[in-house]
């Protein structure tokens, strides 16, 4: 099931963080929603890397891990990984990001 254009909400929030050698690592987790009801909850590994010269840019690769039995509505029942990676600017609190991967719908 693509993402593209059918996630209307993805609120996250940082969960803990280390000081890497060029920059951030997270620990993270994603709520996403869709337009037409779709629910998933994910916990993330994010890490950021300072661009040079760029102050507060960096760029930035998550991992998502779809979290057990936490999908519901037309994203119920499905499972996976997937990624995003992207430029954001942490100051401004703006960026583009891009996903790849695939989540699949697990027969029960």
């Amino acid at each position: 099931m693509p993402l593209i254009g059918s996630v209307s909400n993805a609120p996250g929030k940082v969960t803990g963080q280390r000081v890497i050698e060029t920059g951030l690592e997270m620990d993270m987790e994603h709520y996403f929603m869709t337009e037409n009801g779709g629910f998933m909850h994910t916990k993330d590994l994010g890490i950021s890397t300072r661009v040079v010269g760029k102050k507060d840019q960096y760029m930035i690769e998550i991992t998502y891990d779809t979290q057990p039995d936490s999908t519901r509505g037309v994203l119920g029942g499905y499972e996976g990984q997937f990624t995003s990676f992207g430029l954001v600017d942490l100051r401004a609190l703006n960026g583009l990001i891009r996903y790849n991967g695939e989540i699949c719908q697990v027969a029960r």
